[in-house]
C-alpha cells in the first residue's frame, strides 16, 4: 500500500469490500503494510471519479474519494482512517525491510489490532514469493505466511490483497486459495476476483455467516467488477488408479525472457500449453511447475496419455 495511489479504482473496490464486511457486524483490523511512495505512475487510475456512473455502487464512499483526492493533502490513507466511513483499528506504520525491525513492527501491530474479528492485510504485491526472503530487498511489498499464520492462530479471520501475476487468473486464484487453506487449518476460504487483483478470505468458523453476508452485500453492490467464489475443500483422495506413471516425469523446461510479455516465461515443450510467466526466472519456474503437477495428476487420474520426456536441450533453457 502506497499513499500515492490512494483513491484509485482499486481502492474504490477495496474500501467498498471492507465497508460491506464491516456492515456484517465484524470488528475490523487493518494492517496497511504501508511502503514509501516511489514517484511512479502505475496504479493511479482515478478517471472513474470523473464518471458519475460509478457512484451508484457506494455513493457515500465515491463522494468522499472524489472530494478528498482533489485536496493538496488528499492522497493519504490517513484521510480514510479519520473519515468515519470505515470504523476499524488501524496499523499505519511504514513497514521496514530489515527482518528484526519488521518483526518488531508486527509485534506492535498485534498490540494495536488485537481484539479484531477480521484482519485485512494490504501489501503492495501480495503474499510472499520464493524469490524474496523475509527481511530481504523488496520484502516490504509482501505479507509473509508466518505473519498470516500468527493472526489466524490468534483467532481472527483474514482478508488479504493479492495482485495477479502474468498468468491465468482463475488458475492462480484457485492455487493461492488452496495454499492459504494449508496455512489456516479449518478455514472456510473465499476469493473475490477483480480485473487486476484477487482478495483472499480465510474465515474462522464463528465468522462464516457474517463474512458471507458481507460478501453477498459486496456482490450486490460491485458485482459488475468483481466475482465472489467459495473455494471448497478438496475431497479426500481416492486410491490412485494403477494406470499411468505414479511420479512426475522429469520434463525439460525452457526458461527465457519475453519482450512481448515483459516477463520471464517458463515452457514445457513436451506438454501442450504448459507455459507460465513470472517477474523473475524462479517465479516463472515455480508457476509452471505448479501447472505441470496439476496437469500430470489430472492425466494420471483420468487415464490420459502421459508423454515420456524427450530431454530436448536448448542453450537458453533450464532442465528439471
Amino acid at each position: 500500500m502506497k499513499n500515492q495511489y490512494f483513491g484509485d479504482v482499486k481502492d474504490y473496490l477495496k474500501y467498498g469490500l471492507l465497508r460491506c464486511i464491516g456492515a456484517s457486524g465484524l470488528e475490523l483490523g487493518i494492517c496497511w503494510l504501508l511502503t514509501r511512495d516511489d514517484g511512479g505512475n502505475n496504479g493511479q487510475n482515478r478517471k472513474y471519479l470523473e464518471d458519475a456512473r460509478y457512484r451508484v455502487h457506494d455513493p457515500e464512499l465515491y463522494d468522499f474519494l472524489q472530494a478528498t483526492t482533489q485536496k493538496p493533502s488528499g492522497r493519504m490513507v490517513s484521510n480514510l482512517e479519520t473519515s468515519g466511513l470505515l470504523p476499524a483499528r488501524y496499523f499505519s506504520e511504514v513497514i521496514p525491510e530489515s527482518d528484526v525491525a519488521r518483526t518488531t513492527a508486527f509485534e506492535r501491530a498485534g498490540e494495536v489490532l488485537g481484539g479484531s474479528h477480521l484482519l485485512f492485510f494490504d501489501p503492495d504485491n501480495g503474499i510472499e514469493v520464493r524469490s524474496v526472503e523475509y527481511g530481504g530487498r523488496g520484502s516490504s511489498r509482501y505479507v509473509f505466511w508466518r505473519e498470516l499464520e500468527a493472526a489466524w492462530e490468534a483467532g481472527t479471520s483474514l482478508l488479504i490483497y493479492q495482485h495477479f501475476p502474468r498468468q491465468d487468473h482463475r488458475v492462480f486464484a484457485e492455487r493461492i486459495a488452496e495454499e492459504l487453506r494449508t496455512h489456516t487449518p479449518g478455514a472456510t476460504v473465499y476469493t473475490v476476483a477483480t480485473q487486476d487483483v484477487v482478495f483472499l478470505v480465510a474465515s474462522q468458523a464463528a465468522h462464516v455467516s457474517n463474512i458471507e453476508y458481507g460478501l453477498g452485500l459486496f456482490e450486490n453492490r460491485f458485482g459488475d467488477y468483481a466475482s465472489v467464489a467459495k473455494i471448497e475443500a478438496p475431497a479426500v483422495e481416492a486410491p490412485q488408479p494403477k494406470h499411468g506413471p505414479r511420479t512426475l516425469p522429469k520434463y525439460h523446461i525452457d526458461v527465457f525472457w519475453s519482450d512481448e510479455n515483459e516477463s520471464w516465461v517458463a515452457n514445457v515443450p513436451d506438454v501442450e500449453s504448459c507455459t507460465a510467466a513470472g517477474q523473475t526466472p524462479q517465479e516463472a519456474l515455480d508457476q509452471v511447475m505448479t501447472l505441470l503437477q496439476r496437469w500430470f495428476e489430472a492425466a494420471r487420474d483420468n487415464g490420459r496419455f502421459v508423454p515420456e520426456p524427450s530431454y530436448r536441450s536448448t542453450v537458453s533453457g533450464s532442465s528439471y
